[in-house]
């Protein structure tokens, strides 16, 4: 995901430890990474990942000026915040005229021959092998119960239109297993 031209205010949400920041970086302009997680800014910083502005809060409630940023973006989070329509509200609120949210997200695929497959490995094989290597498998059956629970991608291009963004376009990746939302202010 390329945010745009070196010249513009872009907000990473739900950041992390800056996997998406970084790659942000190498496209010049002046970068915010939030999360509400001040430990993973933390970890971001030490890994020197996350550099510029910092911010501890909830996306739910951006401590940001109404129209700031050019872009926002966010890369498999938003299907843990609680509430969607109010993260769509403040992102509409804190971005320019003209400035785009781009979201990242797993999804469940279209196609069932795919879905069968993806399902396997996501509730199954991926926690197991997870859960050998990190010792932490119920963070891999959390991973898949967020990703069958979350909205579905005609549903959330719905609520991201009622919440007021005048354009939506998504890109299916990785045969649908994740999609890239491209909503226009």
């Amino acid at each position: 995901m390329t945010a745009g031209p070196g010249s513009k205010r872009i907000l990473d949400l739900c950041c992390g430890t800056g996997d998406l920041t970084r790659q942000l970086v190498k496209g010049g302009g002046e970068l915010f990474s939030l999360d509400f997680s001040f430990n993973m800014l933390k970890k971001g910083v030490a890994k020197g990942w996350l550099s510029g502005e910092n911010v501890s809060a909830d996306a739910g409630k951006l401590p940001f000026k109404g129209e700031s940023f050019d872009y926002l973006t966010i890369a498999f989070g938003i299907r843990n915040i609680p509430d969607v329509d109010v993260f769509l509200g403040e992102s509409l609120r804190v971005l320019k005229p003209g400035g785009k949210l781009l979201i990242l997200e797993l999804t469940r695929p279209d196609n069932g021959f795919v879905r069968f497959f993806y399902n396997l490995y996501l509730t199954k094989i991926l926690p197991f092998i997870g859960g050998i290597l990190s010792g932490k498998r119920e963070a891999y059956g959390y991973l898949a119960g967020s990703i069958s629970t979350f909205l579905d991608r005609d549903t959330l291009i719905e609520r991201i239109k009622l919440a007021g963004f005048k354009s939506v376009d998504y890109k299916k990746k990785t045969f649908g297993v994740a999609t890239i939302y491209i909503c226009g202010k």
